[in-house]
């Protein structure tokens, strides 16, 4: 998978705001990266927090992150465009992504001028929890060989 979209300040900022509005005090960028590169979701970041704060926060986390706000946050990663360009001339692309505030995914991609790279954009409704179902659903009709394009935090 190739990343094009650096969401690193999204995703902290996401987190910050939804574990303040708990009450609770969110860990230091550098220990959120950490745990984060480590393999840990966000919500292991709050191992001694009552289950059903995790729970309001796992939905606050994803509002505050597809947030228009907020996504503006995220950066284009440095030749983005050029690789895109490339691949669209061998592929149809598609991209997919968890995020389920749509109109504030296609702002974003219009704003970054990418739409026009992507055949397709696959993105969660909220009852699709993860990544990897969006990306089934996608393979089941275009191939396991398919390039996949991925807007997750890089680590």
């Amino acid at each position: 998978m190739k990343r094009f979209i650096d969401a690193r300040k999204r995703s902290y900022a996401a987190y910050v705001d939804a574990m303040r509005e708990l009450g609770l005090t969110p860990v230091t960028e550098q220990a959120f990266r950490e745990q984060y590169r480590g393999g840990a979701a966000t919500e292991g970041l709050m191992d001694d927090v009552r289950r059903s704060d995790h729970e309001r926060f796992t939905k606050q986390n994803r509002e505050r992150a597809g947030a228009s706000s907020v996504a503006r946050l995220d950066a284009l990663i440095p030749g983005a465009r050029a690789t895109l360009a490339a691949l669209r001339r061998s592929y149809e692309l598609a991209l997919v992504t968890p995020r389920n505030n749509r109109e504030t995914l296609l702002d974003q991609l219009d704003e970054l001028s990418l739409s026009k790279f992507f055949a397709a954009i696959y993105s969660s409704d909220g009852t699709l929890p993860s990544k990897a179902q969006l990306i089934n659903l996608f393979r089941v009709g275009n191939g396991e060989d398919e390039p996949i394009i991925d807007d997750s935090e890089p680590t």
